[in-house]
């Protein structure tokens, strides 16, 4: 998944969960549910508690995934699509 740390097991970043858990508001139960492949709540419970302790690694990760992101949404919009 890019170097992005992911859920033992998974192809799920820890940085979808945080997310999920920042932006959609989601607990540690909503968000074991909510892929088509559940989750335990342990594994979410992990996903975060590895954030917290990395938190600036993976924020800059996501920031640069959003970047990355514009940039390409920009390049888009120039062809005229």
């Amino acid at each position: 998944m890019g170097g992005s740390p992911c859920i033992d097991g998974t192809r799920l970043r820890v940085a979808d969960i945080v997310l999920l858990k920042r932006f959609e508001g989601l607990n540690a139960n909503e968000i074991s549910t909510y892929y088509a492949r559940p989750l335990t709540v342990e594994q979410v419970e992990a996903a975060v508690a590895f954030y917290e302790s990395h938190r600036a690694e993976i924020d800059d990760y996501i920031e640069a995934e959003d970047a990355l992101f514009e940039k390409f949404m920009g390049e888009e919009t120039a062809r005229g699509r």
